[in-house]
């Protein structure tokens, strides 16, 4: 699943909880959720180490921050709820950066959290475009 999608994600939880208790627990939860549904991935620009995947992650990080911005933009007043939503909701992905970048230790965590994601292939777009038309009706309809 895109950053994004798990971004946009752990900002409804924020929206929704509005308790850090409650939040932390249940974003984290969203993020291997949502890695079980199919979604994009499978495809060789999308791997780490392709010459196009920096500039699909900076998309995506551009996306996100912009995604987030407006979210607190539509409630100002809950940017700590959404925040910890957010942050928990990506930390496992933010977690296999260090993975990749020094040589894939063997962790039961990353297998884990690699592991379920059984259908990461390009069709997946579609999933993950019909996720995010349902993730961000649901912070639009969210009272802020």
């Amino acid at each position: 699943m895109t950053g994004f999608n798990h971004a946009l994600t752990g900002a409804a939880i924020g929206l929704a909880l509005q308790q850090p208790l409650l939040i932390i627990p249940v974003a984290l939860a969203s993020h291997f959720i949502l890695d079980v549904i199919p979604h994009f991935g499978g495809h060789p620009v999308y791997e780490w180490g392709h010459k196009h995947f920096p500039r699909i992650i900076a998309f995506d990080a551009i996306m996100t921050v912009g995604a987030i911005a407006l979210a607190i933009a539509l409630a100002p007043h809950l940017v700590f709820s959404i925040i910890l939503g957010v942050v928990f909701a990506m930390l496992p992905d933010l977690s296999l950066i260090h993975y990749y970048t020094h040589g894939k230790p063997k962790h039961w965590f990353h297998d884990f959290h690699l592991g379920i994601q059984w259908f990461e292939r390009p069709p997946g777009l579609l999933v993950e475009a019909a996720y995010l038309l349902f993730i961000t009706t649901a912070i639009l309809a969210l009272p802020k």
